[in-house]
């Protein structure tokens, strides 16, 4: 009986010191965490720390498993990209981001990341995976069978389409 409540004693010790011995480390910081360290570093003008600080949030967003970090640290490389003075610089790694939230977005049914993500390329000048992810969103709200997810997906393809037609004005 006395070794039962001696390992017993011993199991609660060990349960309440144990996490702090497996792993003394601080916590990761969230990608929204890091999101505001990038907005900080290129309020300062300090592109270097931008980038390190979207590195550590990108990270951050890929490990969260949800489509809204990953926009949002495309749409911050996007920011470090114009802060460069170099606007397209941004391009080419925002879309690898935009990428990963559209297949998020589609594998957790979100017609609004899916939405989200079209914005996103339409930003970009991309009609063709804007197109890609309106027949997305498309189909996810005609499963989903909320009609007010489909008349979303018609506002926002008309108005993508008034958007593509203003651009298609301009360059005449």
């Amino acid at each position: 009986m006395a070794a039962r409540r001696a390992m017993a004693m011993v199991l609660v010790l060990w349960a309440s010191v144990a996490p702090g011995c497996i792993d003394s480390r601080p916590p990761a910081p969230d990608w929204s965490d890091q999101l505001r360290a990038v907005e900080e570093a290129l309020a300062r003008n300090d592109l270097r720390a931008a980038v390190r600080a979207w590195h550590e949030g990108h990270g951050a967003a890929l490990r969260s498993r949800t489509w809204v970090s990953l926009v949002e640290m495309g749409d911050a490389y996007m920011r470090i990209g114009t802060a460069s003075e170099l606007p397209s610089s941004g391009e080419p790694i925002a879309r690898q981001a935009y990428l990963r939230a559209l297949l998020r977005a589609q594998a957790q049914g979100s017609v609004q990341g899916t939405l989200r993500v079209a914005l996103a390329f339409d930003e970009l000048g991309d009609t063709q995976v804007v197109t890609h992810c309106m027949k997305i969103a498309e189909g996810l709200a005609r499963r989903r069978g909320d009609p007010r997810e489909r008349e979303q997906v018609t506002l926002e393809r008309e108005r993508l389409a008034q958007r593509l037609a203003s651009r298609q004005d301009v360059r005449r």
